[in-house]
């Protein structure tokens, strides 16, 4: 009775869900699907992210999402229905295909992780909208994961505004001890083999992306969208930021940018 009653109260939080928060997100609709195992808390968090995402979105980049997404919760214990063994043995906590939304949500979960995961899947299907699914995502994975990762401090840092110079700190330290280069982790095949080797790619994508933020304007990130669209990695590249890959590469190298929040005034001020 008990297991039933929860099922019931998260169908029903789904229903509400979906019913009041359809109108200030402009999708079609954004369903959120609890495993019961999941507190309503977290689910609750999940929700706000959503929110949170969509406003710091329109608000910055005057983007919408205008398709249906179905955002499903798994807990530690259920993970494998939905993400494969290795990146489960690698700590993947989400994964996004056109639509539809898998977030690992482990009783340890803080809010701040639940909804920095949140924010980051959410970016990918802003990313398929506009530019077609996944295939413009493979040409160069580095960009889009660090620009993932990126806005997603953006919205996490609402909670937790010191987290993002942490997330600084960790991104230099990454870089400074990778052994490879952006051009070895730009296509899907090798960021596969290079991540699957243990190898902190995320960390040195998330070093190019603030290397670029902290010099150009972020918007120049969905311009890059758009020439990688019709171009390769390394020439949209030097379309939209002057740089070559390599040029890039050797500019993070030393793990080098300044630790400021300036770049999150504009959404803290909400």
């Amino acid at each position: 009775m008990k297991f039933a009653k929860h099922i019931i109260t998260n169908l029903t939080f789904v229903f509400l869900f979906c019913l009041f928060f359809v109108p200030s997100c402009y999708a079609a609709n954004i369903r959120v699907e609890p495993n019961p195992e999941i507190p309503q808390s977290q689910t609750g968090w999940v929700v706000k992210a959503i929110q949170n995402t969509l406003t710091y979105m329109s608000a910055n980049y005057d983007k919408k999402i205008d398709h249906d997404i179905n955002i499903k919760l798994v807990s530690k214990d259920t993970a494998s229905e939905v993400i494969n063994e290795n990146d489960l043995n690698n700590n993947v906590g989400g994964n996004s295909s056109i639509g539809n939304i898998n977030l690992v949500i482990n009783s340890n979960s803080s809010k701040y992780y639940v909804t920095f995961l949140t924010a980051h899947e959410l970016i990918h299907q802003y990313q398929m909208q506009e530019y077609g699914g996944t295939e413009i995502m493979n040409k160069n994975l580095w960009f889009i994961e660090g620009m993932a990762d990126y806005i997603g401090v953006q919205v996490a840092s609402n909670i937790d505004k010191n987290k993002y110079n942490a997330f600084i700190t960790s991104a230099q330290t990454k870089t400074i001890n990778a052994n490879y280069s952006l051009s070895n982790i730009t296509n899907r095949q090798d960021w596969s083999r290079y991540f699957n080797a243990g190898h902190s790619v995320y960390g040195k994508a998330d070093m190019a992306i603030l290397y670029l933020n902290e010099n150009y304007p972020s918007q120049f990130m969905w311009t890059y969208m758009t020439y990688l669209y019709n171009e390769g990695a390394d020439k949209a590249l030097k379309n939209v930021y002057g740089l070559s890959i390599k040029e890039l590469d050797n500019a993070i190298s030393s793990g080098m940018i300044s630790q400021n929040n300036d770049a999150l005034d504009s959404y803290l001020d909400f």
